[in-house]
């Protein structure tokens, strides 16, 4: 028994002598530099490390290594091996961290440069440094327990937009400097405790990348700043922003996130002092001012919007749903809307005036499956005789009053309508139009009464007596 005992305690010895001569000294720490270099550098074609040194002990750690002979990690310091702690500084600087794609498994680009110490055990460590991150002035602190982060301090002044969009290789849209402060006492998210301010100035969106990436026509430069502030508590995210750019400000006062399901819920409003801004991304010109504001609510691929306009001189209320990036519903209303200003915001010439209520309740908008309802009215209007006979080279003497009703029905493909006017020179009605938007085609039936031909006189410039009737249909195809 005692020689068994003896035994068991000769073979501990030298297991651990053995551990020991391959981790701690000369000879084991080049076996394991060896190691680390064929580990990282089998199977790949861009990324070249050379472990210049590496030396471990006990008590101290050095590690010194290049990748692709242009850029450099060391890591040094103390540690204890038997108290698990260490108390460390660390100096990376990567020239490109897309060669690094292998090893991260992320898409990155552009360089990285950051210098800093970890210190602690594994109960509670403490990592502090700084980094030119998008050729900022950063600097962090994270303070660890159980190695999962609780505080988290982050300060980032003047980073570049453009830059950081190159780090997570996606197109530079913008360019500006972006401030960001982030001081989290407990970033355990069920006991969430914190705030994060940020800031973007001197921005300004890169028409030419827009154009290209998003398929627009923008022309005009378009510069914005923001703020954003939110507080932390736990589970959630309750933030305050706001953009003010050359074309629109945009504020949203209470932005809530639910961080357990991703869930966001906000207000918003949306000022445009000058709609011709827009030319380039509506491809039309527009004129006057627009101001809106309501509710959106994202969850479960699913985005749903509803509010209020001011557009048009009238009362306008809208609401939408989009799933999968798609709308799958559309409702909307406009009451006692001024049609000379739809002219002047469409940029159209001012020929009429009137009142205009359109109720839309589009049930599916799949042309495939389509379905709604949408109903029009324009009501006390006339025409503007002046502008008139300029545009459609009349001589308009007598005032033309109207009232216009169309009432549509959307089907699979098809929008279906029946429309009456009823003028002071005649009246038309159209019991079924068809507008096939598969084959883009139109076709209406027609009635056109004149009760007295004498009304025309300004228009057909000669006088004519009695009353008319006229009926047909209308078919317009476009090969």
């Amino acid at each position: 028994m005692k020689k068994l005992f003896l035994s068991l305690i000769l073979i501990i010895l030298i297991i651990l002598v053995s551990v020991y001569g391959i981790l701690f000294t000369k000879y084991g720490n080049n076996i394991v530099s060896s190691y680390i270099e064929e580990k990282v550098n089998t199977g790949q074609e861009k990324v070249k490390l050379k472990v210049d040194d590496f030396t471990l002990t006990l008590n101290h750690l050095n590690f010194d290594a290049w990748i692709n002979d242009d850029s450099k990690i060391n890591i040094s310091g103390d540690l204890s091996i038997f108290q698990r702690s260490v108390d460390l500084k660390y100096d990376i600087k990567i020239n490109d961290l897309s060669t690094l794609k292998n090893l991260t498994n992320q898409e990155f680009k552009g360089p990285l440069v950051t210098n800093g110490i970890f210190t602690g055990n594994e109960v509670e460590a403490i990592i502090q440094g700084s980094s030119d991150i998008a050729k900022s002035q950063t600097k962090y602190y994270f303070n660890l327990e159980n190695f999962e982060p609780r505080n988290i301090n982050i300060q980032m002044k003047n980073a570049k937009i453009e830059d950081l969009l190159v780090l997570i290789d996606k197109p530079v849209y913008v360019k500006g400097d972006l401030n960001i402060i982030a001081d989290i006492k407990n970033a355990d998210l069920s006991k969430l405790d914190g705030m994060v301010i940020s800031k973007v100035t001197n921005a300004k969106i890169n028409n030419e990348v827009v154009n290209k990436e998003l398929n627009q026509n923008l022309q005009t430069p378009i510069t914005f700043q923001s703020d954003m502030n939110a507080i932390l508590t736990p589970n959630k995210a309750e933030i305050k922003s706001n953009i003010s750019s050359s074309i629109a400000e945009i504020f949203m006062n209470r932005t809530i996130i639910n961080l357990e399901t991703n869930n966001i819920k906000t207000d918003y409003k949306i000022d445009i002092k000058n709609l011709s801004k827009l030319e380039g991304i509506f491809a039309k010109k527009l004129n006057g001012q627009f101001l809106t504001y309501g509710s959106l609510k994202l969850f479960d691929e699913t985005i749903q919007i509803e509010g209020d306009s001011n557009v048009f001189e009238g009362i306008s209320k809208y609401s939408t749903e989009f799933v999968n990036n798609k709308p799958s519903f559309i409702k909307f209303s406009v009451e006692n809307a001024k049609l000379e200003k739809i002219l002047q915001v469409m940029n159209e010439p001012i020929y009429s005036n009137g009142d205009v209520n359109i109720f839309g309740d589009i049930k599916n908008t799949n042309l495939d499956k389509l379905e709604g309802t949408i109903n029009s009215r324009i009501i006390n209007a006339s025409i503007i005789n002046e502008v008139a006979s300029t545009l459609f080279k009349q001589n308009l003497q007598d005032k033309i009053n109207y009232d216009l009703n169309i009432d549509t029905n959307l089907a699979p493909n098809q929008a279906i309508s029946s429309a009456n006017i009823e003028s002071t020179i005649g009246n038309l009605t159209t019991k079924k139009s068809i507008y096939d938007f598969k084959e883009n085609t139109f076709m209406s039936d027609y009635l056109l009464n004149i009760p007295s031909l004498e009304k025309l006189k300004d228009i057909v410039k000669m006088s004519l007596k009695g009353k008319m009737d006229i009926n047909g249909e209308i078919l317009n195809k476009n090969d």
